[in-house]
């Protein structure tokens, strides 16, 4: 299965969802969305988690193990089913960075942070 597949996620930085791409290749996944596009691992690093942090999205901390399992599976799957999964996947992100604590006063401070420390790596 090498078919491109839709990955929409939720962020809460632009208020919409965010339509990145996905496409499973034998060693991983090709992630591609602005500006971190290019082959990842089966757990999606370091593409997928790259545009997360740029855009501050939080997703749950077992996506990583998920992806890989279905990376896994992915050929048992129809385009369609594998799809299906993808939406639960990015469904389940969403929903995460939707639940975040929105304390502007707090969580700004954070994002600038965050910002900070990912200049020094």
């Amino acid at each position: 299965m090498s078919e491109e597949l839709d990955f929409k996620v939720f962020t809460r930085r632009h208020g919409k969802y965010d339509a990145y791409k996905i496409t499973r290749i034998p060693n991983g996944w090709n992630v591609k969305f602005l500006v971190h596009s290019g082959n990842c691992n089966p757990k999606g690093e370091p593409y997928l988690y790259d545009n997360f942090r740029q855009d501050y999205i939080c997703y749950p901390n077992k996506l990583p193990d998920i992806l890989e399992l279905l990376w896994q599976y992915a050929d048992d799957l129809t385009r369609n089913e594998l799809q299906d999964k993808i939406n639960e996947i990015a469904e389940w992100v969403s929903v995460c960075e939707r639940a975040h604590p929105s304390w502007n006063d707090i969580t700004n401070n954070y994002r600038c942070v965050l910002n900070e420390r990912s200049k020094k790596v």
